[in-house]
Order: structure tokens, then C-alpha cells, then sequence
């Protein structure tokens, strides 16, 4: 967080990147893990072209509110341009239409090194959420005894950025639950993605002594906390179902060698052993 000591110029920077990272998540619908976005669209300041028909675009056209909105356009009237969207290029063209339309000029053209903005790092700083590195991964999710829910996520990613309220919250309501949660940057660790065969960002799964079960509802905190608490006690519940069953058979082995009736064949072999443990 930006604080008193902090630069002007460093705490526009830092507002701006926020800005910017909220429009790519309000914009950007879910993309794939195959390949990053490498296409911007970016809008050029079109003096014909009115405030409000712009944000009305924005509004009307992507269901971007006025209030965020706003410091968009402000840089694009200052700066003359700016990019306003990464994805894929049908995605990019169909939204520069939009802006066409109204005779504002947009450009759609490949990825250049900053044309992004960086969003503030640690994102999950401060929250429940246990950021993951491969190793502690493998060590503390994938072989541990403890059930993790996980968001497998990308930096670029607009829909991982607009869940990370979501998630924190979700991870919030979890603390007390015995479920840790976690997130792992895919971009940084690779492997982890293609251990997990990550399709698609944002991907969260709840994972339980290697067992992974995705997870495929809305992206809110309410939903994937509840989405965990079921796993966990699904989880717990087969875990006690599975302790019974192999105290009861154990039992019945024993009942069984005691009594001399380990010699006994047929259908009713188990059930007198049962029984025998029973008594």
C-alpha cells in the first residue's frame, strides 16, 4: 500500500495500475492457459467524440460503471492513449467496434513490454491466503495431511485479479474451518501448472491427500467457502466411514482366528466372523 512517505508520482503510478487492473477484470472474460493474452486494444483521445458517449460505451456496451470508468478516460484525454484491454484479437476487435461506432479511434495491435501497467505486488498480502511456490506446493498440498482450497491464477489474468477479493473473503470465513488456503502464480511456476493440468484461469480446486476436485461455481466469497466446507466435511466423513469399516473387518479377523473359524468357507463365513466380533 501506497503510504504518506510514498513519491507522488510513485502513488499515481500505483493508482493507475489499480485502475487499469480493475478495467482488464471487468473486461476480460475468462482466458485459457494455453496461450497469454497477446493483443491490446488502445483508445486514442478523439476530440469530435463526447464524454458521455464514450462512457456510455463503456457503461452500456461492457457494463463498466461511470465511477470506474472514469480514470480511464481521464488518461486517455491526458496522454492522448491508452490501453484499455489485453486478450485475445477477435476479443479486442469486437471491443474496439463499440468505440468505432462513436467515432472514437482504437487500435488493436499485439503486446508490446509496458504497455500494462504492473498491479501492485502481493495481492494477497495481509489476507489468509498462503502464497505458494512449486516446492511448497508439492510438499504441502499434494503430500500433506492437510485439505487446501486453491486458486491456481495468472498475473495477466483479468477474472483472477476481479476474484482476489473474493477469494481473500472466502479464505476469511475458512480460517477457523481446518481448510488452508492457498494460491499459486502459474506464470512463475509452471510446473505446478502443468502437474495440475491447469486448462483456464482462474482455476480453484480443493485438494485433500492428492485427490483434486475443481471447483465450477461463481467466483464469490460465499460460494467458494461453502464449495470447501462441503469437501472437507465429505472428506472427514468418508475418512471415518473408511477407519470404522477397517476396525470392524480387523475385528471380525481377529474374532474369527480366536474362535477357530478362520477355517470356515462359504456365504455365511463373513458374517458368523462379524458376528463373532459383535459378541
Amino acid at each position: 500500500r501506497a503510504g504518506s512517505s510514498t513519491p507522488p508520482e510513485v502513488c499515481a503510478r500505483i493508482s493507475m495500475a489499480r485502475h487499469l487492473g480493475l478495467l482488464f477484470a471487468l473486461l476480460a472474460p475468462a482466458v485459457t492457459a494455453a496461450d497469454a493474452p497477446e493483443y491490446v486494444l488502445e483508445l486514442h483521445d478523439s476530440p469530435d467524440v463526447s464524454l458521455k458517449d464514450v462512457v456510455g460505451v463503456f457503461k452500456e456496451k461492457l457494463g463498466v460503471s461511470e465511477a470506474q470508468s472514469m480514470p480511464l478516460v481521464q488518461r486517455i484525454s491526458e496522454s492522448g492513449s491508452s490501453v484499455v484491454l489485453m486478450g485475445p484479437e477477435v476479443t479486442c476487435q469486437k471491443i474496439a467496434a463499440f468505440f468505432e461506432a462513436i467515432k472514437m479511434k482504437a487500435t488493436v495491435r499485439e503486446k508490446q513490454e509496458g504497455d500494462v501497467p504492473k498491479a501492485p505486488p502481493g495481492e494477497y498480502e495481509g489476507s489468509d491466503v498462503a502464497q505458494l511456490d512449486a516446492t511448497q506446493f508439492k510438499s504441502q498440498v499434494m503430500e500433506g495431511d492437510k485439505p487446501h482450497l486453491v486458486a491456481f491464477y495468472a498475473p495477466w489474468c483479468g477474472p483472477c485479479r476481479a476474484m482476489v477479493p473474493e477469494f481473500k473473503q472466502a479464505a476469511k470465513q475458512l480460517a477457523r474451518s481446518g481448510v488452508a488456503v492457498a494460491a499459486v502464480d502459474c506464470d512463475a511456476h509452471k510446473e505446478v501448472a502443468q502437474m495440475m493440468q491447469i486448462k483456464g484461469y482462474p482455476t480453484v480446486a480443493f485438494v485433500t491427500k492428492g485427490k483434486v476436485t475443481p471447483y465450477n461455481g461463481p467466483r464469490k466469497a460465499q460460494d467458494i467457502a461453502q464449495f470447501a466446507s462441503q469437501q472437507a466435511t465429505a472428506a472427514r466423513l468418508k475418512a471415518a466411514v473408511s477407519g470404522v469399516a477397517s476396525g470392524v473387518v480387523n475385528g471380525a479377523k481377529q474374532a474369527a482366528s480366536k474362535l477357530g473359524l478362520s477355517k470356515l468357507v462359504g456365504p455365511g463365513a463373513g458374517a458368523v466372523a462379524v458376528a463373532a466380533a459383535a459378541t
